[in-house]
């Protein structure tokens, strides 16, 4: 079993068992989850979050009514931008900042813990799940953190019993 720690926010990472079988339809599909003998996201690659956390920090009132989506780029974890966290960042984690191609007002914002980091491609591959960003939330340009799913396959097969 693996515990988060909530000094170093390591294993920042969860199973949910549903009480029952969910049907996909067009709002719920199932997501491939990526393994460590795979192709993992890319240094430079352009990868997609989504989901529904606040659009402007410190206003409550702004949760988006709609799934949101950003691209972001693959940083290096030894990139300069996330090395501001420190030992926060380890090999079980990837980093990843807005992509300079796209002029969005989209950043990672509270709320968004848990959301999904996905390939772009044909088959759509979960590669991270939002873990922290930055003191300053919200604000465009500085680094985000996922926890790296392919760091934990093992441990989401053991335990999730596929």
């Amino acid at each position: 079993m693996k515990i988060l720690s909530t000094k170093t926010l390591e294993n920042d990472i969860a199973l949910i068992k549903l009480p029952s079988s969910v049907e996909s339809n067009e709002y719920i599909q199932v997501i491939s989850i990526a393994t460590e003998d795979q192709v993992q996201a890319e240094l430079g690659e352009l990868v997609v979050v989504s989901g529904w956390g606040l659009t402007y920090y410190g206003y409550p009132d702004s949760m988006a009514t709609v799934p949101m989506a950003e691209w972001l780029v693959v940083l290096n974890n030894t990139d300069s931008e996330c090395k501001r966290f420190g030992t926060l960042v380890k090999d079980t984690n990837i980093c990843c900042s807005t992509s300079n191609s796209w002029d969005g007002p989209l950043q990672l914002c509270d709320g968004d813990w848990g959301d999904p980091l996905v390939n772009d491609g044909k088959n759509k591959t979960l590669f991270g799940i939002a873990s922290f960003t930055a003191y300053e939330s919200c604000v465009m340009g500085k680094p985000n953190i996922f926890t790296n799913v392919p760091k934990y396959s093992e441990w989401i097969k053991s335990n999730a019993n596929i």
